[in-house]
This record gives structure tokens, C-alpha cells and sequence, in this order.
């Protein structure tokens, strides 16, 4: 249950990478294309050819194995992958990196970003989580854009999962162990 409660939220959390391109795509207007359009509705990762260099880790109390967590990301983007595929009228595919790299661990955690593309955090906690977390109110999972640079069409980020009990724990939510 905790893998397909995992694959669900990265799912979900992918959007923000890959929306910005499906609706420029479809020809909808993105915004007012002044800089803060830029900087949140791009794409994060809008180079077709790269791969994204994608690391996870868990939290202590996180309850998912390294096999589980694995599993979870992999279907996530292949969810995505297959998505973008069947709908060739958005461009998806030729807009962003539908390709991915899962690396064995997460590389060096600097001040202000980490040298992963994407860090995919189970319940672990950090500074770069803790700032990102507080523009929210008990969120159970979010993906937070830490970099973009504007003429490459590339980014940097995360996307974070709350542990067990932490957002209301007077329920116990969440329970990934429910079925």
C-alpha cells in the first residue's frame, strides 16, 4: 500500500514540471509574461535530450523499503511518460525530458540547493525542506522549484512527502500503512 500511496503523490507532484509545457503547447495562454510567469509556470525540465538526474531519500520514520521507494518513482514517471505519448497534439514530448536517471544516492546538500535535479524526500526533514514546508499549512506532500535558469529551460527541486501522523496528529494522518 505505502508504494501505491508513494507512486500517487509523485505523480501528482510531477505536474508542475511538465504543465507549463502541455499548455504552451495547446496554445493557452500561460500568463503575463512578466519574469514571476517565468520563474513558476516554465517547465522545470525543457530540455528533451537530458535526462533528469533523480535521487530519493527517506526519513527515519518513513515505512518504505529502497525496493518500494524505487518502484513508486519509476511508475510515477512512467505514468507520465505514457501520458505524454498519448497525447502528441500537447508536445509534451518534445518540450521536455520525459527521460530519468535514478541515481544511488543524493549527491551533496549545499546551502541553498542540491546538485540533483530532482530530490524525491520521504518524510526527511533539512533546511531546504523546513523553508520550503513553511509557505504551507500541514501539507502532505508538495514540489518545491529551488532553481531555473531561464535560458537553458532548466530547474532544480524537490518533492516532499509528509511522514506518518505528521499532518493531523490527533487522526494519525497520514496512515500510509491503510489499505
Amino acid at each position: 500500500m505505502i508504494r501505491k500511496a508513494a507512486n500517487f503523490l509523485i505523480t501528482i507532484c510531477l505536474i508542475p514540471f511538465f504543465a507549463a509545457a502541455a499548455r504552451a503547447a495547446g496554445g493557452a495562454e500561460i500568463g503575463n509574461g512578466s519574469d514571476d510567469e517565468l520563474r513558476f509556470g516554465a517547465a522545470w525540465f525543457g530540455i528533451p535530450e537530458r535526462a533528469i538526474k533523480v535521487c530519493y531519500e527517506r526519513g527515519d520514520d518513513f515505512p518504505i523499503t529502497d525496493a518500494e521507494a524505487r518502484r513508486a518513482i519509476q511508475e510515477a514517471f512512467a505514468v507520465w511518460e505514457r501520458y505524454a505519448r498519448a497525447k502528441p497534439q500537447l508536445g509534451i514530448s518534445s518540450r521536455v525530458s520525459l527521460t530519468y536517471e535514478l541515481k544511488e544516492k543524493c549527491g551533496e546538500n549545499t546551502i541553498f540547493v542540491r546538485e540533483d535535479d530532482l530530490v524525491i524526500n520521504f518524510g526527511g526533514m533539512d533546511h531546504i525542506i523546513a523553508a520550503a514546508k513553511s509557505r504551507y499549512e500541514n501539507p502532505l506532500a508538495f514540489s518545491h522549484r529551488q532553481t531555473f535558469n531561464a535560458e537553458t529551460g532548466w530547474g532544480k527541486g524537490l518533492i516532499w512527502i509528509a511522514p506518518p501522523g505528521s499532518v493531523d496528529k490527533a487522526s494519525g494522518l497520514p496512515d500510509w500503512s491503510a489499505k
